[in-house]
């Protein structure tokens, strides 16, 4: 097992962050250098906001001023460009301010985030391929609810399901009346498909099965995060990562077997303790509810 794939398999189930989850102290930082060259990483694990006032700015721009990032990298995609740090702020939160800085700074700015496509084919091992599609369109919905929406729902919803067939994730729904007749299979008690509450997505909470999947989808998605940072330092960037905090908490046991001089704020021990139990009554998604 090579070294990325060792710090890979040295993330944290959330189960293990929900046991430790009292003694997490945000901000979450994980800095450190890469064992071979002169690549050094800064993650910067915070709570999403929006308010210009919040501190995390002040920690974002200081941790921008101290490393002089060649690279930064920041969840949930990279944000469209807006004309004014406060619509960029407004928008996006923490991120906003990470590729602002990014931008003017003339910073290469990319995103942690795996290909929707990867994700969806990494979670065909926990769910039917139409539940997959149904969860990743739906849950990228509640996400368009709170961006800057440049088209319409339903034109966002068809791009997704579009690149969801290219990408080889096969049948149905590839067009939105199939989304909507599938939504109404999977999610009976939904009223109306455009409108599925963020809770459903959330992977901290337990009791259906499209939160067991984003649990499943959080996993899939720390993974590539390390090894994507890891290669990032590998090859001697200076890297600011700018993510949530439990994101930076599940993965500093892995990170932490990439870097050397490793300081940490925030952090519980990273010594894995006990996992905790389930307590999930979420249907399993390889077989709709009954309407």
């Amino acid at each position: 097992m090579d070294e990325l794939t060792r710090a890979q398999a040295a993330v944290w189930p959330l189960a293990t962050y929900a046991a430790v989850r009292e003694q997490v102290r945000p901000p979450v930082v994980v800095q450190g250098r890469a064992r071979r060259g002169p690549g050094r990483l800064t993650v910067l694990g915070v709570p999403h906001v929006h308010d210009p006032a919040h501190p995390i700015f002040g920690l974002i721009r200081e941790a921008f001023r101290r490393t002089r990032p060649t690279r930064v990298l920041v969840e949930g995609g990279e944000p469209t460009p807006l004309p004014t740090l406060g619509d960029m702020i407004g928008a996006y939160g923490e991120i906003g301010l990470a590729a602002w800085l990014a931008r003017f700074g003339r910073v290469r700015l990319g995103s942690l985030e795996p290909w929707r496509i990867d994700e969806a084919h990494a979670l065909r091992a926990h769910a039917d391929p139409e539940a997959i599609k149904v969860f990743t369109v739906m849950r990228d919905l509640v996400t368009w609810h709170r961006g800057h929406r440049v088209v319409s729902i339903e034109t966002h919803a068809q791009v997704l399901l579009d690149n969801l067939a290219r990408g080889g994730v096969p049948g149905r729904p590839r067009t939105v009346a199939e989304l909507e007749a599938a939504a109404a299979r999977w999610l009976p008690e939904l009223a109306d498909w455009r409108q599925a509450p963020a809770a459903w997505f959330d992977p901290s909470q337990e009791g259906t099965w499209t939160q067991a999947l984003a649990r499943a989808s959080s996993e899939v998605r720390d993974r590539h995060m390390v090894r994507l940072l890891g290669c990032a330092v590998d090859r001697g960037a200076r890297v600011v990562a700018v993510m949530g905090y439990s994101h930076a908490v599940t993965q500093a046991p892995g990170l932490a077997l990439l870097l050397d001089d490793l300081h940490t704020r925030g952090l519980p021990p990273l010594t894995s303790p006990p996992a905790a139990p389930s307590t999930s009554s979420g249907r399993s998604p390889r077989s709709p509810r009954p309407g």
